[in-house]
Parts: structure tokens; C-alpha cells; sequence
């Protein structure tokens, strides 16, 4: 009798756990909310949020591109930017589990100096992920050129020649593009294929996404003084370890959403991918960089996602894990996306009845 009332209580509390996190954080009145002030701000591009399987959102406004007069959507693809590194980390961690990896072993224990000679002899793959090599970005090189430096080995010519921003890795946080082309180098040295089949081969086919699939792709724009150019990074073949992959907000979600539900990796890999690692001095305390994800906790709510951006691209997600949400934007116009995101994430403290901790309180 004993027993039958533990379990009793061990599956109310379980269905209580689970109806806790299935509470829709954001309402309809939320959301149109958030649709109405996109409107009102001109957003050019798509928002999906799902909590759970549950889709809560799938909004778009303005034009993919200009000329062919195509609509956003949600089966519209854009440039991620970044967002690529969090996949990147997801393919690392891969090969991690397979023991062919090891995070803090130094990186020239399995590239050679002809291969990659730049930085210290002591970064480490965990370096490389968490920001902190010191190895600087490539696109400070004077010899980088968005039309010839295309493949990871072009790109590793650049960073071979080039001065790290310093010489003592595991320091401190320095947002390094340069970095994440040394991972892709060691993800072709052990698959032996470019990146972009191994990307396509371990990450996207499972998802069920044929990257050769004829999808509308937008364009990215800018405005300047005589009003909207076209932008970069707008040729979705051109895409490398440090980001660029072209996506829709439904492919996007397809990828995060395995991820987290352990399609790719174990779940003990994604526990070490959201520790904090390192942390940017000039952003708020409450954030923080794991290992190829951005960490953000500011009080009542958690963040797991990343950002992306080039010239006329905008994109980030978010997931939550103490809610099962996931929330994604993707926008063709070049400072497309701060304003509603930050908004979407002041919705989200206000209703789970917090506020954002800023510096000194």
C-alpha cells in the first residue's frame, strides 16, 4: 500500500512537472502583440515560435526580393550568418563522443604546421569553441576578399598570415570568426570531405533537408543615403564553418529542435555545449558563451541560441528549456531583428513575472 502511494505521487508530480512546462509562456494576446509592432517597425522577413510540437507563431512580412517580387515565409531561406558555429559545435561533439576528439587536447595535435600554423601550440579544440584562442578574425585580413575566399583551406591561408590578437589562449573572450575555420579543418581532416558535405551528410539529411532543393531565397538589403542596396552574403553556396548556410525558419527549427531532443547528440554533450565557458566584458553579466552557443540568464528565464548577421542578413534563435520553447527570427534587412527580439524577450520576463538584472543591481 505503501509502495502504490509512492508511485501515486511520483506520477502526480511528474504530470505536474509536465503541465508546468507545457503552460503557454506566451499567449495569443503576446503574440499579436509582437505581430502588431513588427508591422508598426516595418520587419522584413519571417518569426516562427513553437513551445513543445506545438507551433505558436509563423509570421512574415515584406519581401524576400526585390526584383522577383518574392514574399517572405517561413519556406523562405536566409542567410543564418553564425548561427552555423552552434552546428559546428553540434559536429565537434559528435566526434568528441566518438572518442576520435578529445576538447583539451591541444588543436595541433591533430593538424599539422602546413595545415595550420597560426596562435599558440596551446589552444585546445575547447579554446577554439568557447572563443577565447586569441586567434583574432579573418575578415581583419587586408587579403580577404568575399568573392575569392571561398573554401576553408582559402580562408586558413588568411588566418596562417595573419597576428593573433594575443598570444595566451583561455584568457578572455574574443569573438573569433577564425576560429570556427580551424574546427572545419579538422572536421574535413577526420571525414575527409569538405565541410559542406559533412554539414549536408550528418546534420541536414537527417532532418530531411535537401540542400539542393529549389527553394525561394531571399535576398539581403541595407539602406544608405540613396536609399535600399543590396547587401552581402548572398549567394547560398558560399558558406563555411564560421556561418553563411542559407536556411528557412522551418528548416532552422527542424535541426534545433533534433538537436535538443537528442537526434544528434547525447544529451550529456548538450550539458557541456550550455556551460559557461567564457564571457564577453562589454555585454551584461548574466551573459555568457558555452561551447559554440551563446548563454543568456537573465533572472527568471534561460537562453540557449545564437545570433547571425552579415550585411543585410539578420537571424537568431533562441531556445528555452524550462518552457520547451524555441523562437527564431530571420530578416533580409540589415538591422532587421534587435528591436523585435529584445521586445519578444521583455514579453517573456514580464510574463513569467521577472526583469532583466542589468549591471549594479
Amino acid at each position: 500500500m505503501k509502495r502504490l502511494l509512492m508511485v501515486c505521487l511520483l506520477f502526480a508530480t511528474q504530470i505536474q512537472a509536465q503541465n508546468e512546462t507545457n503552460k503557454k509562456v506566451l499567449t495569443s494576446t503576446h503574440l499579436s502583440a509582437l505581430t502588431t509592432r513588427a508591422k508598426e517597425m516595418n520587419y522584413s522577413g519571417t518569426m516562427l515560435f513553437y513551445q513543445g510540437k506545438e507551433k505558436l507563431l509563423a509570421w512574415s512580412n515584406g519581401l524576400a526580393d526585390h526584383d522577383l517580387k518574392i514574399d517572405n515565409s517561413p519556406d523562405v531561406r536566409y542567410n543564418i550568418g553564425s548561427i552555423g558555429k552552434s552546428l559546428t559545435a553540434v559536429l565537434i561533439m559528435q566526434l568528441v563522443e566518438q572518442k576520435k576528439l578529445d576538447l583539451d587536447k591541444p588543436v595541433k595535435q591533430y593538424l599539422s604546421k602546413e595545415i595550420f600554423s597560426a596562435g599558440s601550440a596551446a589552444i585546445t579544440i575547447r579554446h577554439l569553441l568557447n572563443n577565447t584562442s586569441g586567434l583574432g578574425d579573418f575578415f581583419e585580413s587586408p587579403d580577404f576578399s568575399e568573392e575569392k575566399t571561398l573554401s576553408i583551406d582559402d580562408h586558413l591561408k588568411l588566418i596562417n598570415k595573419m597576428k593573433p590578437a594575443t598570444d595566451t589562449p583561455g584568457i578572455s573572450l574574443q569573438y573569433s570568426n577564425s576560429g570556427f575555420i580551424v574546427l572545419g579543418k579538422i572536421l574535413e581532416q577526420f571525414y575527409k570531405k569538405s565541410y559542406q558535405q559533412i554539414v549536408q551528410e550528418h546534420l541536414l539529411k537527417p532532418a530531411g533537408i535537401d540542400y539542393n532543393q529549389k527553394l525561394a531565397k531571399a535576398t539581403g538589403y541595407f539602406m544608405d543615403s540613396t536609399g535600399l542596396q543590396k547587401g552581402e552574403g548572398n549567394d547560398a553556396a558560399r558558406w563555411t564553418s564560421a556561418g553563411g548556410l542559407f536556411l528557412t525558419a522551418n528548416e532552422l527549427h527542424a535541426l534545433v529542435s533534433g538537436i535538443v531532443s537528442g537526434k544528434y547528440i547525447e544529451a550529456e554533450s548538450l550539458k557541456r555545449l550550455w556551460e559557461k565557458e567564457s564571457r564577453p566584458e562589454q555585454e551584461p553579466p548574466f551573459v555568457h558563451y558555452g561551447l559554440g552557443w551563446m548563454l543568456e540568464d537573465p533572472n527568471c528565464i534561460k537562453l540557449r541560441g545564437h545570433n547571425g548577421g552579415v550585411k543585410g542578413f539578420q537571424s537568431a534563435f533562441r531556445y528555452l528549456p524550462d518552457d520547451d520553447l524555441y523562437i527564431y527570427f530571420s530578416s533580409n534587412r540589415d538591422g532587421g531583428i534587435e528591436a523585435m527580439f529584445m521586445n519578444t524577450i521583455f514579453m517573456l520576463m514580464e510574463a513569467k513575472g521577472c526583469k532583466m538584472e542589468m549591471p549594479g543591481q
